[in-house]
């Protein structure tokens, strides 16, 4: 039996640029095409002071961060991916792309995580990001149709 919950939510921020209903569509779509059939994912959008306190804590990094991905259970998957939305602002400027897009890559970029992907050696960054782009560009031109 499949089910797949995705929820978004926002954690001292009053706006997001994306819409809660693509984030969990994206995310839907990247579970699916790495053969995830059962599974609950929190989406957290959280502010600099949010991301900054949950990096500090369980990373010893004092700054905040653009994504923090936890793992609460394997079977069924279960998941909490935080989102620092001020970063990823910050980031979609930097990098020059859509602040939609930066979103959907860094929740991207948490689910890999949360499915074994990881990005600590060059090697692993390099397979980690070219499997995200790929999946930034087939979601963009899916965003690009609705």
């Amino acid at each position: 039996m499949s089910q797949l919950l995705i929820s978004v939510h926002r954690a001292g921020l009053q706006r997001l640029p994306i819409a809660q209903r693509t984030l969990r569509e994206a995310v839907r779509f990247v579970l699916h095409h790495e053969g995830i059939r059962s599974a609950t994912i929190r989406i957290i959008i959280a502010d600099d002071h949010t991301i900054r306190t949950l990096n500090q804590r369980y990373l010893s990094h004092d700054y905040p961060t653009d994504v923090l991905t936890f793992v609460l259970g394997t079977e069924p998957l279960e998941v909490e991916i935080y989102i620092g939305g001020e970063q990823a602002r910050r980031q979609a400027a930097e990098y020059g792309v859509p602040i939609a897009e930066e979103f959907l890559r860094l929740s991207i970029h948490g689910v890999l995580h949360a499915l074994g992907y990881d990005d600590q050696t060059p090697t692993q960054r390099r397979a980690m990001e070219a499997r995200q782009e790929d999946y930034v560009l087939r979601l963009r031109s899916w965003l690009q149709q609705k």
